[in-house]
C-alpha cells in the first residue's frame, strides 16, 4: 500500500515537472516578432504593454489591472484560435492554454503573499499570449503566401 502511494506520488511529481519543463521550452522558441506584432495590431492585444509595464517594475496596485488586461487578451486569442482556422499543433496549444490557466491560479495565490511571484506569473501569462499570437501570425502569413 505504501509502495503504491509512493509510486503514485513520484509519478505525479514527474508529470508536473515534465509539464513545466515542456511549457518553458515551448516559450523559449519565440515566433518571428513581425508576425506577433501583426496580430497585436490587428486584434488590439495589450500583452506587449503588460510586458513593458512589468519590466519597468509596475507597482503592486497596478498588478490587478495588468491581470485583467491579459485576461481580455486571452479571450481574444482563444476566440481567434477557435474561429480563424489558423491551427497551431494541438498538443502545443493545449499545453500552453493549460499553462496559462495554471499561471492564473498561481497569480491568485501569489498576489496575496508576494508581489514578485505575482509579477512572474503575469510575465509568463503574457509570454504564452505572445507565443500563441506569434504562431497564429506565422500561420496567417503562410496561408497568405500560398
Amino acid at each position: 500500500m505504501i509502495a503504491s502511494l509512493l509510486i503514485l506520488l513520484v509519478s505525479l511529481v514527474l508529470l508536473l515537472y515534465w509539464f513545466r519543463y515542456t511549457c518553458l521550452l515551448l516559450l523559449e522558441d519565440k515566433p518571428a516578432p513581425q508576425h506577433a506584432e501583426t496580430m497585436v495590431r490587428a486584434n488590439r492585444l495589450t500583452y506587449p504593454n503588460v510586458q513593458s509595464a512589468l519590466a519597468a517594475g509596475a507597482g503592486e496596485s497596478s498588478l490587478d489591472a495588468l491581470y485583467r488586461s491579459l485576461d481580455n487578451d486571452y479571450r481574444v486569442v482563444l476566440y481567434l484560435l477557435r474561429h480563424s482556422g489558423l491551427e497551431i499543433p494541438a498538443l502545443e496549444r493545449r499545453l500552453l492554454v493549460a499553462d496559462y490557466r495554471v499561471m492564473q491560479c498561481w497569480y491568485a495565490l501569489a498576489r496575496r503573499c508576494s508581489a514578485g511571484r505575482a509579477r512572474q506569473a503575469l510575465l509568463e501569462m503574457s509570454r504564452v499570449l505572445g507565443y500563441l499570437s506569434g504562431k497564429m501570425g506565422e500561420r496567417a502569413a503562410q496561408n497568405a503566401a500560398a
